[in-house]
């Protein structure tokens, strides 16, 4: 009966292995607390020899749950390439060539997610070249956590970036705005997802006079979690 008896502070710790020693897998065992009172608990054991004085931890292995294998991402938020020739009345008139990319650096907190932005994007057309850089940030509500064992979450989200493009002879700021729901997809792996969006998007440009674009905008990414 003696071997039933462990102190409280050996059934906390039990408890406490269960959930930190994720991935331990070298000593596994099952113990039911049957009474507790004062500073003992009886527990009904079923695992290896146990020994006096020695701590331990229990896992399981098939708790794959855990919010740690997700809780950093870095995420490829836009990317394009284009190499455009253009023609006036059959005649050649240049070709024109671009570059843009905007990745991001987030945390995961499952139902909440944020990551600052940074973008760079070159672009060249008749002799002419101009370079923008981008700054901004995103905000996610996930409707289900995002740990892993969630292949398919839905949720809502914000992005708002700034971007500063400059030619040489001329300059243009601007400013845009995303809202719109999204489905991320872990389509390749447990931590790796495909990332689609759709929503309303305003865009305010400021060279020498100011535009606003604006209307639904739909797009697509990857995030990897880590």
């Amino acid at each position: 009966m003696k071997k039933r008896f462990f102190h409280s502070r050996f059934a906390r710790g039990l408890f406490f292995g269960l959930c930190l020693a994720l991935g331990h897998s070298a000593f596994c065992a099952s113990f039911t607390v049957k009474k507790v009172k004062g500073k003992q608990a009886l527990i009904e054991y079923s695992g290896p020899q146990l020994e006096n004085g020695k701590t331990y931890s229990i896992s399981s292995p098939s708790d794959n749950s855990s919010s740690s294998d997700r809780s950093n991402f870095a995420i490829l938020r836009e990317i394009s390439l284009s190499s455009l020739s253009s023609t006036a009345s059959g005649v050649s008139a240049g070709t024109s060539t671009s570059f843009s990319l905007l990745l991001g650096y987030g945390w995961n907190y499952e139902n909440f997610e944020f990551a600052p932005l940074l973008g760079f994007g070159t672009a060249s057309s008749g002799g002419a070249s101009a370079t923008s850089f981008t700054i901004g940030a995103l905000g996610d509500y996930n409707f289900q956590s995002n740990i892993v064992g969630n292949d398919s979450i839905w949720g809502l989200g914000a992005e708002i970036t700034s971007a500063k493009r400059d030619s040489g002879s001329s300059s243009e700021t601007r400013l845009n705005a995303f809202a719109g729901g999204f489905l991320k997809w872990f389509i390749f792996s447990p931590t790796t997802c495909l990332r689609l969006d759709l929503g309303y998007v305003y865009s305010k440009r400021t060279t020498t006079v100011d535009a606003v674009d604006s209307g639904l905008l739909g797009k697509g990414g990857f995030a990897v979690y880590f």
